[in-house]
C-alpha cells in the first residue's frame, strides 16, 4: 500500500478539478457580433479589390508606390484600413469569445462598437486621410479594451472560483 499526505491529497483533487462552462442564451449575442464582423471584413476586402482596380494596384502587389503610381497614397489608405483591421481581427475574436463566457451582454456590446467602430474607422481612412479614422473609428480601441477588462475578469474568476 502506498500513503500519501494530506497535503499530497489536497493537491491531486485539486489539480483533478475541472471547470465546467455553462453557455447561456446570451452567449448567441456575442456569436452573432462575430458573425456581423465577419461580414464587414468581407465588406472591407471587396471595398480593396474595387480600389484594384480603380487605382491599377495589381496582385501581387501590397501597396502602391508613390513614384510609380499618381494614386497610391489613396490605394495605401484603403489597403492599410483592411490591413489593419486584419492585424487586430485575432485580439478581438479571442477577447470577444472569452471574454463573452462570464459577461456576454457586456461582451456582445462592446464587440457591436467595436464593429461599428471599425466600419468607419475603415470609412474614414479610406478618403486618403489618416487621420480621418479616428473621429468614429477611434471608439474601436475602447471597445477592445473592455473587452480586454471582460477577458481578464473571467481568467481572475476561473483562478478563485471552483466552477462557473
Amino acid at each position: 500500500l502506498i500513503s500519501i499526505s494530506k497535503e499530497e491529497k489536497k493537491f491531486a483533487e485539486e489539480a483533478a478539478m475541472a471547470v465546467s462552462i455553462e453557455l447561456t442564451k446570451e452567449y448567441g449575442y456575442v456569436v452573432l457580433v462575430l458573425v456581423a464582423y465577419a461580414f464587414v471584413n468581407f465588406w472591407m476586402s471587396f471595398q480593396v479589390g474595387k480600389a484594384r482596380r480603380k487605382y491599377k494596384v495589381f496582385y501581387p502587389t501590397m501597396y502602391a508606390i508613390e513614384s510609380e503610381n499618381k494614386d497610391a497614397k489613396l490605394f495605401n489608405c484603403v489597403q492599410r484600413g483592411h490591413q489593419n483591421s486584419l492585424e487586430m481581427m485575432p485580439m478581438f475574436f479571442v477577447m470577444l469569445l472569452l471574454g463573452g463566457l462570464q459577461h456576454p451582454t457586456i461582451a456582445a456590446g462592446l464587440g457591436l462598437l467595436y464593429t461599428v467602430a471599425r466600419f468607419f474607422y475603415f470609412r474614414g481612412y479610406a478618403t486618403g486621410v489618416p487621420d480621418n479614422r479616428l473621429k468614429i473609428g477611434g471608439l474601436n480601441f475602447l471597445a477592445v479594451f473592455g473587452l480586454i477588462i471582460c477577458t481578464a475578469s473571467f481568467g481572475i474568476n476561473l483562478v478563485i472560483r471552483e466552477t462557473l
